[in-house]
């Protein structure tokens, strides 16, 4: 049951981290089009912002592609097209491989952004886990502040595009082998599932960390908006088209 709880929580805050990364682009956007009438600023200030985070996930495709033996070409770690507020932050040229290899290289910026920010927040960050207020702000040094940086830089950089998922279609069967392995060579599964339970508990930490940063930056947004909004003296509103 723990670790069916865990697996749980972790699924939810990998997909509320997802939507506030979203809505982070979407203030942004809103902000640039208040006080520049266009939202170009506001793409621009994103990218240049998660520069970082972007830099690690266009590596980690390429360092992933190398290490399997396929053929990259040029990586783009700046937007490519800034038309209309859309963009695309990066990219990695690589040749067509199996869907073994190609899922691997697609999901490389997410598991190493995930490892990045569980390493960062238990070997920096495990007092958060206290309720000592006063001991969170007296052990925010000037390195601590750039490693919270870092934290929401890679969080919200570290999700993969549809493209990037095209070869995900063979997870399940690496999954099923997986089943089969363990049950063929009889594994026992009380020792595994604590290892995997303990691990998991350190992961939902660390993503609750991130969550907290990018729910503290969302308000910081929401709040310029509305500054933004009385000094201009007009409002953004967001329309999605109904086709």
């Amino acid at each position: 049951m723990s670790l069916v709880v865990n697996f749980s929580l972790f699924l939810i805050l990998i997909f509320t981290l997802n939507f506030f990364r979203n809505h982070i682009a979407h203030f942004l956007q809103r902000i640039s089009l208040l006080f520049f009438r266009t939202p170009v600023p506001g793409v621009i200030f994103y990218s240049i912002f998660f520069l970082i985070g972007v830099t690690i996930h266009e590596l980690s495709h390429l360092l992933t592609a190398e290490i399997l033996g396929v053929r990259t070409g040029r990586i783009r770690i700046f937007p490519e097209e800034i038309k209309s507020g859309n963009m695309r932050l990066g990219s990695v040229e690589s040749v067509a491989a199996d869907p073994f290899r190609e899922a691997l290289i697609g999901a490389a910026p997410f598991l190493l952004g995930l490892t990045l920010i569980t390493l960062i927040v238990s070997t920096q960050f495990g007092y958060l886990s206290s309720l000592d207020f006063n001991l969170w702000f007296t052990s925010l040094t000037p390195v601590k502040v750039f490693l919270l940086y870092l934290l929401f830089s890679i969080t919200n950089t570290m999700y993969v595009s549809k493209e990037d998922q095209r070869a995900w279609w063979i997870l399940p069967i690496v999954f099923v082998l997986i089943g089969a392995t363990i049950y063929v060579f009889n594994i026992a599964f009380t020792q595994i599932f604590p290892v995997i339970v303990s691990y998991l508990k350190i992961i939902n930490f660390a993503l609750f960390v991130c969550l907290l940063l990018d729910l503290i930056v969302i308000c910081a947004l929401w709040f310029g908006q509305r500054v933004g909004e009385t000094f201009t003296g007009t409002r953004v509103v967001y329309k999605q088209n109904s086709q």
